[in-house]
């Protein structure tokens, strides 16, 4: 547990700088072991969000997954968005071949 409120710290506070109390620790690839990380960043994948830092021992890059940009949406979130799609494509179809209309404004002074 110490590892995740570790990590929701540094991801609540949004501030690479600041590195929690008790150390973070990801599986480093060289290395073959869970060790601690240093340099942590946090950054978004395209479905992900993750904290990336370095290998104590070897200097390698770790990246940990923190959560899912998708889960704790608001309720209705996926209808809104299809809704909102379906508009749009109703909308450019409508409009589709339609001239912009131009307003020229008269001014009754000038001629």
């Amino acid at each position: 547990m110490d590892t995740v409120s570790a990590v929701m710290t540094l991801m609540k506070d949004k501030d690479a700088s600041e590195i929690p109390s008790s150390p973070v620790k990801g599986y480093c690839v060289k290395c073959r072991e869970k060790r601690e990380l240093k340099d942590l960043e946090d950054f978004e994948t395209k479905q992900k969000l993750a904290v990336r830092g370095k290998c104590v021992e070897c200097g390698c890059s770790v990246m940990i997954f923190t959560g899912s940009k998708t889960r704790n949406r608001p309720k209705g979130y996926k209808t809104e968005v299809k809704r909102q799609r379906r508009l749009e494509a109703r909308r450019a179809k409508l409009l589709d071949g339609v001239p912009a209309i131009s307003a020229a404004y008269i001014d009754g002074n000038a001629q």
